[in-house]
């Protein structure tokens, strides 16, 4: 008799903020792979109602409510409308009758919204139906939405509280309808909830994917505008960092802060678009090193100091690292930052066939690290 794991599949529909903004649920890709590893070890992977995180999580924190905002044409380019008209063919292709939009970031793109219910990202958790024909489904916690904005949504979509979402799915399965899901980011329990009923599952990539990956004339020239004035931010940055470094006093704590008040002093930064990286010495060779109260190192004369930031601006969204020499650099300090540069450089010109991975190419950045020979080692 095969033995039977049971798993808590989200299965209810809620809105909880992973590190990307989509739901922190067991997606279809990632149930599928489940389901056959058990079977390989001869289980069956079971779904369990009610959900048992639950049972463990009672404190569990309330979805967050930020204030959604429409994010206007002058910095989107297409109307919101426009753009659901253009979805709906896309539909058709996939011979679908509806297509669920499970990721964050097409919701956004879709209907030309902006929220903060992800740090340092504007996106409003939120899901949505369009059909093939008729009304799209937007599907957001009412309080999130000011009165004008509900205004505005209400135009173009049926704007719907998230605990109709699964309600609205069944509904899809019982009248038996072709539903496109996107595997990777929507969750098993919603695949269920239409399949349950009776109803079809298409499944694949969200076709709005590719189709916000296109930016339009207006969305080119926000990305240049932004970089143009993040860049200014940034050159006025490090000629204060010249000058205060040399010192030996400045921690990281207080690059941060400068760097941050610099893009503040444009009047368009609307939030770091990630936690700043400031590494001094060794902590620049800690991978996604965040300084903290306690780990805040001075940058001393002789340092590296590596500094990684980016800024969210209404019209694009920056990201830029830079390494700086803190006084004369020693010698040792110039042959390990040609290594790193020579790495670069390495992976910059490679050729390679499609479907090669990272870590294939690691070793073309690798080649140049210093030989160690030793006796028994």
């Amino acid at each position: 008799m095969d033995r039977c794991l049971r798993s808590s599949i989200w299965s209810r529909p809620r809105l909880t903020s992973g590190w990307n903004g989509t739901s922190a649920a067991t997606t279809v890709e990632s149930a599928e792979r489940l389901a056959k590893a058990c079977a390989a070890s001869g289980a069956t992977l079971v779904a369990v109602e009610p959900d048992l995180f639950d049972a463990i999580w009672p404190d569990r924190p309330a979805p967050p409510l930020g204030a959604i905002r429409l994010h206007d044409v002058a910095f989107a380019g297409e109307e919101a409308i426009t753009k659901l008209a253009r979805i709906r063919p896309e539909i058709g292709k996939l011979k679908a009758d509806a297509l669920v939009i499970s990721d964050p970031h097409c919701v956004a793109w879709a209907f030309n919204i902006r929220g903060s219910d992800v740090a340092h990202t504007p996106l409003p958790l939120a899901f949505a139906i369009i059909p093939r024909e008729g009304r799209p489904a937007l599907y957001v916690d009412g309080r999130k939405l000011a009165n004008d904005v509900r205004h505005s949504l209400e135009a173009l979509a049926d704007v719907r509280e998230p605990s109709d979402f699964a309600r609205d799915l069944a509904a899809l399965g019982a009248a038996k309808k072709t539903v496109r899901i996107d595997q990777a980011t929507a969750s098993d329990a919603l695949a269920r909830l239409v399949t349950g009923p009776g109803g079809k599952l298409s499944r694949g990539p969200d076709p709005i994917v590719l189709m916000k990956a296109v930016k339009n004339s207006v969305e080119i020239a926000g990305a240049g505008a932004a970089h143009r004035r993040d860049g200014a931010a940034i050159v006025r940055f490090l000629a204060w960092f010249e000058r205060a470094a040399a010192g030996g006093t400045l921690s990281e704590i207080e690059a941060v802060e400068a760097l941050e008040s610099f893009r503040r002093d444009t009047g368009r930064l609307k939030d770091v678009s990630f936690p700043t990286i400031a590494g001094a010495g060794p902590n620049g060779a800690i991978v996604h090193y965040r300084v903290t109260r306690k780990t805040n190192r001075v940058i001393s004369p002789g340092n590296l100091f590596l500094i990684d930031s980016g800024a969210q601006y209404e019209d694009g969204t920056t990201d830029i690292t830079r390494t700086l020499a803190v006084g004369a650099p020693t010698e040792e300090t110039r042959e390990r930052f040609t290594r790193v540069l020579k790495g670069h450089i390495a992976i910059a010109r490679a050729v390679f066939p499609d479907g090669t991975t990272g870590a294939q190419l690691d070793s073309f950045a690798r080649q140049f690290r210093r030989r160690q020979l030793s006796l028994g080692a």
